[in-house]
């Protein structure tokens, strides 16, 4: 089976991005679905779909397996801070790639009370909030534990 080979321009990205960027492209990107044509899948939507029914107002309680007429814009931004949307690594993207002590860690409900400094990384989870100085966070999957590295290698040696 021939592997595909997939090139992008990465001059002007940061590294980070192009570190994510060549993750993604070790993936298989083939579907075991055939392509269909825009006419055939258009014309398979149309007759799976019926016209939407007009809006009404409801009471919240009689709501309950409905769906919304039109976008809810919240008044203010929830959360009010930027949140992490995965479990991972907090990162300052400036210090590129390489292996970085894990420094400190952040929860969800927890406001961090430091700054990420350069050369360091702070362990995340989902819905926590991002602590000053970092300003990308590393899906915690497309990461190595460096210390089980250090460990074979010593290991090896003996």
């Amino acid at each position: 089976k021939q592997q595909n080979k997939h090139h992008c321009n990465t001059n002007n990205l940061p590294v980070v991005v192009v570190l994510l960027l060549l993750m993604m492209m070790k993936q298989v990107r083939e579907s075991t679905y055939p392509m269909v044509s825009f006419e055939d899948a258009l014309s398979t939507v149309l007759t799976q779909t019926t016209t939407p029914p007009q809006p009404e107002l409801k009471a919240i309680d009689a709501a309950l397996g409905q769906f919304l007429a039109e976008d809810v814009i919240a008044a203010d931004p929830l959360p009010a801070f930027p949140a992490s949307i995965m479990d991972g690594y907090a990162v300052r993207s400036q210090d590129g790639a390489g292996v970085f002590p894990v420094a400190r860690s952040v929860i969800a409900g927890v406001d961090p009370d430091f700054e990420l400094q350069p050369g360091e990384v702070c362990y995340i989870t989902t819905g926590a909030a991002v602590p000053k100085g970092a300003d990308a966070v590393i899906q915690v999957e497309l990461t190595e534990d460096a210390t089980d590295n250090d460990q074979q290698q010593q290991q090896q040696q003996q």
